[in-house]
Protein backbone atom coordinates (compact mmCIF):
# COMPACT_ATOMS: atom_id res chain seq x y z
CA UNK A 1 0.00 0.00 0.00
CA UNK A 2 2.94 2.31 0.56
CA UNK A 3 3.85 1.98 -3.12
CA UNK A 4 0.44 3.37 -4.06
CA UNK A 5 0.90 6.39 -1.76
CA UNK A 6 4.33 7.50 -3.02
CA UNK A 7 6.22 5.47 -0.42
CA UNK A 8 4.71 7.25 2.60
CA UNK A 9 4.00 4.93 5.55
CA UNK A 10 0.61 5.34 7.17
CA UNK A 11 -1.14 3.68 10.08
CA UNK A 12 -4.28 3.51 7.91
CA UNK A 13 -2.54 0.83 5.86
CA UNK A 14 -2.14 -1.28 8.98
CA UNK A 15 -5.77 -0.70 10.02
CA UNK A 16 -7.03 -1.75 6.61
CA UNK A 17 -4.76 -4.80 6.42
CA UNK A 18 -5.63 -5.91 9.94
CA UNK A 19 -9.34 -5.48 9.24
CA UNK A 20 -9.18 -7.54 6.06
CA UNK A 21 -7.21 -10.31 7.73
CA UNK A 22 -9.60 -10.29 10.71
CA UNK A 23 -12.69 -10.42 8.50
CA UNK A 24 -11.40 -13.25 6.32
CA UNK A 25 -9.95 -15.23 9.23
CA UNK A 26 -13.14 -15.12 11.29
CA UNK A 27 -15.32 -15.85 8.28
CA UNK A 28 -13.22 -18.91 7.40
CA UNK A 29 -13.19 -20.08 11.01
CA UNK A 30 -9.39 -19.96 11.45
CA UNK A 31 -9.42 -17.31 14.16
CA UNK A 32 -11.88 -16.05 16.75
CA UNK A 33 -12.88 -12.58 17.83
CA UNK A 34 -10.85 -11.58 20.89
CA UNK A 35 -12.31 -9.38 23.63
CA UNK A 36 -15.90 -10.07 22.45
CA UNK A 37 -18.18 -12.47 24.32
CA UNK A 38 -20.41 -14.84 22.35
CA UNK A 39 -23.51 -13.34 23.97
CA UNK A 40 -22.70 -10.00 22.35
CA UNK A 41 -23.77 -11.53 19.03
CA UNK A 42 -26.93 -12.93 20.61
CA UNK A 43 -27.87 -9.50 21.95
CA UNK A 44 -26.91 -7.72 18.71
CA UNK A 45 -27.81 -10.04 15.81
CA UNK A 46 -27.26 -7.27 13.23
CA UNK A 47 -23.49 -7.42 13.87
CA UNK A 48 -21.92 -10.50 12.32
CA UNK A 49 -18.81 -12.14 13.83
CA UNK A 50 -16.68 -11.41 10.71
CA UNK A 51 -17.59 -7.71 10.95
CA UNK A 52 -16.67 -7.62 14.63
CA UNK A 53 -13.44 -9.47 13.81
CA UNK A 54 -12.57 -6.84 11.22
CA UNK A 55 -13.16 -4.06 13.75
CA UNK A 56 -11.16 -5.70 16.54
CA UNK A 57 -8.19 -6.80 14.42
CA UNK A 58 -8.14 -3.49 12.52
CA UNK A 59 -8.13 -1.59 15.79
CA UNK A 60 -5.32 -3.70 17.20
CA UNK A 61 -3.25 -3.20 14.04
CA UNK A 62 -3.82 0.55 14.17
CA UNK A 63 -2.82 0.69 17.83
CA UNK A 64 0.39 -1.23 17.19
CA UNK A 65 1.20 0.97 14.18
CA UNK A 66 0.80 4.19 16.17
CA UNK A 67 2.84 2.77 19.04
CA UNK A 68 5.53 2.02 16.48
CA UNK A 69 5.56 5.64 15.34
CA UNK A 70 3.56 5.53 12.10
CA UNK A 71 1.44 8.62 11.48
CA UNK A 72 -2.17 8.48 10.31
Amino acid sequence: MEAINDGRPSAWHNVLSGGIIGFLGVRAGYIGVPFVDYYFFVRHPQISPPLAGAAVYGGMAGLLATMGGKPF
